[in-house]
């Protein structure tokens, strides 16, 4: 055989390899290419067929697909945790779907509301099991469950904070064996008149709700030693709150408050009075009667005045007066000689009683006040009518009482140099 059939031979034996190969490659690139065409052509013939008379084309309804049991968990949705068969609902407590979180026997779930009714069958067991102590605060409930009142006299403390409480069932009152009631952060507006009926009652706290006012009756809670309002809507306290007689604490914090009552004075066993951010403008006038007072806090209210019968509340300890329009302070103010803080900021003193010298306290703040400055007070008491001198000459007093133990530094320079060369008045 001659050069040229073996070179015939091998072109032909490479066109071949090239055509297999192709096949190899692109045949199934073609058949889903040509099975997409089939398929676009079979469902322009299938809506051609389902184009009805009025020319509205009719798209066939879907088949529909099995449901599938086992739900997976995405970034969007998490599945029961009990039955894992559906997603459970967004926030609830107990990331479970409706029917297996209201099949908890002590489910208390807000997305689910079913806080109301564990709280029922809550109440319904203590009252069989004759409970002394009952607590359903954080609940998520609207409503307080009306077996609540029936669980017995032998109930001595009940928790309903932290609730959304609108109202309470109007025969709590038969609840008589009550010591303890604690009903803050809920929304009642009205307190039921029956619980005054509880004259057991020691504890009673109602603080950050929406109280306008109290019963009428509160008088006869003649037991009741603490008694917190703090943070409501209350524009006035009854007259009936001076037969208190075994009060010992009265939080009325950050009210609405413009005066308190005449009979405030008579609560004779009164430790504690929280009474600032309010509107108050002055106080009883038999104000020092409340002899047993400790603590005190009327700041960010608009006193102008403080009533001299203040000092005979001899064992007081603390004394919150900040943040009101004071322009003098009682004139004896020194004579409260347990007193140990003393805050008047953010006032219009321009002058403490001279027997401010004799406290002996732990805390004074005075900041921002109308205090006589150093250029004005050069001449000290000869320009002062009253008998109260500035804050300077009481420093310089106590300066020149100290006088043969100071040395030069341990006063500021001013001061030091005052202390040689003043004439104070007695």
């Amino acid at each position: 055989m001659d050069g040229d059939g073996v070179l015939l031979i091998c072109v032909a034996g490479l066109v071949g390899l090239v055509s297999l190969l192709t096949a190899l490659f692109l045949s199934p690139i073609l058949t889903q290419r040509s099975y997409k065409q089939l398929n676009t052509r079979s469902r322009r013939k299938q809506k051609l067929k389902s184009r009805n008379a009025s020319g509205v084309v009719c798209t066939p309804r879907p088949q529909p697909q099995e449901t599938v049991r086992h739900v997976v968990s995405t970034g969007l949705h998490t599945p029961c945790k009990r039955c894992r068969e559906v997603n459970a609902k967004k926030n609830c407590r107990y990331n479970c779907c409706a029917t297996c979180c209201r099949a908890e026997d002590n489910s208390i779930c807000r997305v689910h509301c079913t806080g109301y009714n564990t709280c029922s069958q809550a109440a319904t067991t203590a009252y069989s099991l004759t409970y002394s102590h009952f607590d359903i605060s954080y609940a998520h409930l609207k409503l307080c469950p009306p077996q609540v009142p029936s669980i017995g006299p032998q109930l001595i403390s009940l928790n309903l904070s932290n609730n959304r409480l609108e109202h309470l069932p109007h025969d709590l009152g038969r609840l008589s064996g009550l010591e303890e009631l604690f009903l803050q952060y809920n929304r009642l507006s009205l307190l039921p008149e029956s619980l005054c009926l509880c004259t057991r009652l020691v504890e009673l706290d109602v603080k950050n709700n929406l109280l306008t006012r109290l019963p009428d009756g509160v008088g006869g809670l003649r037991a009741l030693l603490t008694l917190n309002l703090t943070n409501n809507c209350l524009k006035a306290l009854p007259r009936e709150i001076g037969s208190l007689i075994s009060l010992e604490e009265l939080c009325v914090h950050g009210n609405q408050l413009s005066h308190l009552p005449h009979s405030l004075p008579h609560l004779s066993s009164l430790k504690m009075l929280y009474a600032g951010e309010n509107l108050l403008t002055s106080l009883p006038t038999q104000f020092g009667r409340l002899c047993r007072l400790e603590e005190l806090d009327l700041s960010d209210c608009c006193l102008v005045s403080i009533p001299e019968s203040l000092t005979n509340c001899k064992r007081l300890v603390r004394l919150w007066l900040s943040g009101n329009k004071l322009t003098s302070l009682p004139h004896n103010l020194g004579h409260l000689q347990a007193l140990k803080e003393l805050h008047l900021r953010n006032n219009s003193i321009k002058y403490f009683p001279s027997s401010v010298e004799r406290l002996n306290l732990y805390t004074f703040t005075a900041q921002n006040n109308s205090l006589y400055s150093e250029s004005e007070a050069t001449t000290f008491s000869k320009k002062i009518v009253c008998c109260v001198p500035p804050l300077l000459e009481l420093c310089l007093r106590a300066a020149v009482q100290w006088g043969p133990f100071l040395e030069q530094g341990t006063l500021p320079q001013h001061l030091y140099n005052m202390t040689s060369h003043a004439t104070l008045n007695p």
